[in-house]
């Protein structure tokens, strides 16, 4: 077993990684519970470490979800930051309109809105309009919160989400025409 002591990912050894993504360009993306995202690039065998000094919201990442057009989403414990594809971070949190800072889940629909989960609710982010909707059991989904890596996208473009009282899922146009 290698244990990745010469490896730029030798940096992660001993934290607690919440999730592992990879984006379009084969570059694998490490959120963790206290330090941040990390970015691993096998083309140039380098890392980026992403933390609230870089301007994250929290060092608690949950989420991640490489936009159409390019841009990298991170759903933390206290809010949403986008990293624009010039490295530029912005942040969404409850004063910029975001309901409920934790985002465990996020996902595209195929219209280009994020969908992001949270305690209890779901939020469609409109990124053109910089605009929220927001979805909770008042239009049929779970009271109960969702789960931190428990959210799908399949081919139809339905979305489903995973929780502590099962599953909510939907397409997106049904519930936005609502």
């Amino acid at each position: 077993i290698d244990l990745l002591t010469n490896h730029p990912c030798s940096q992660l050894l001993g934290k607690k990684v919440n999730i592992i993504y990879q984006d379009r360009n084969n570059r694998i993306w490490f959120g963790t519970s206290s330090n941040g995202a990390w970015c691993w690039n096998p083309a140039t065998n380098s890392i980026k470490n992403y933390t609230v000094a870089q301007k994250l919201p929290s060092n608690n990442c949950l989420a991640f979800l490489e936009s159409k057009n390019g841009n990298m989403f991170i759903g933390t414990s206290k809010g949403l930051s986008i990293i624009s594809s010039d490295s530029i971070i912005r942040n969404l949190r409850s004063a910029d309109g975001l309901r409920g800072e934790r985002c465990p889940g996020l996902l595209e629909d195929n219209e280009g809105n994020v969908w992001i989960s949270n305690n209890n609710s779901i939020i469609c982010y409109d990124p053109r309009g910089q605009s929220f909707r927001y979805f909770d059991e008042k239009t049929g989904l779970s009271s109960y919160g969702f789960y931190t890596s428990a959210y799908y996208k399949n081919d139809d473009g339905t979305l489903f989400w995973g929780g502590n009282k099962g599953i909510s899922y939907f397409q997106p146009k049904q519930l936005l025409n609502l």
